[in-house]
């Protein structure tokens, strides 16, 4: 009879100790979910203070080392070339920026869904007021998209336009180079 009371005390310790380790498992993949989830968040948010901060200013910068090199007089070759190896070197650490972000943040729209990937892309434009157009919706990023009212730009990379809406003066802000002494673009258009 002993002998039987010890087998339950020790199958109930058993019992107990299975029931706490199961809890502290599940503890431990809620804390590792969150942890993820945290860290998830944190690259989002560097990677959308990255291209909403530094690489539009530098990409403004080299825009306008571009613009300053073509109002120079032909006779300024040296700083000509200078202006042009900067623009370059601007252009080169953009480029390396848009890709770190992308690291940071790679959009998987096996796991979230093509719709909640436009989602993040659009959401902050709308947050700011702003009414992105029709073609953010059907997946591409063209959440700067304007029309160009005077001037000339010139875009350098265009995978959305086709060649009638060039002709209809639709620009891509972000790809959009500048060129000449006054340019002008409106975003009220839809």
């Amino acid at each position: 009879m002993s002998g039987i009371l010890i087998l339950t005390a020790v199958e109930l310790e058993a019992r107990v100790l299975a029931r706490r380790l199961d809890h502290a498992h599940s503890e431990h993949e809620r804390l590792l979910e969150h942890a993820v989830a945290a860290s998830d968040l944190e690259r989002r948010r560097v990677a959308r203070d990255l291209h909403d901060g530094v690489i539009q200013d530098l990409a403004g910068v080299g825009y306008t080392l571009e613009s300053v090199e073509l109002q120079l007089a032909p006779d300024s070759p040296r700083l000509q070339q200078v202006l042009r190896r900067a623009a370059g070197v601007v252009q080169a650490d953009v480029r390396a920026l848009r890709q770190t972000m992308t690291d940071l943040h790679p959009a998987d729209l096996t796991e979230v869904g093509l719709a909640s990937a436009i989602n993040d892309l659009v959401e902050p434009a709308r947050a700011a007021g702003l009414n992105p157009l029709s073609s953010c919706e059907e997946g591409f990023c063209a959440s700067c998209a304007a029309k160009r009212i005077k001037g000339k730009i010139v875009l350098a990379k265009n995978d959305i336009y086709t060649p009638d809406d060039l002709a209809n003066n639709w620009i891509l802000t972000c790809q959009g180079h500048c060129f000449g002494p006054e340019v002008e673009i409106t975003y009220d258009v839809v």
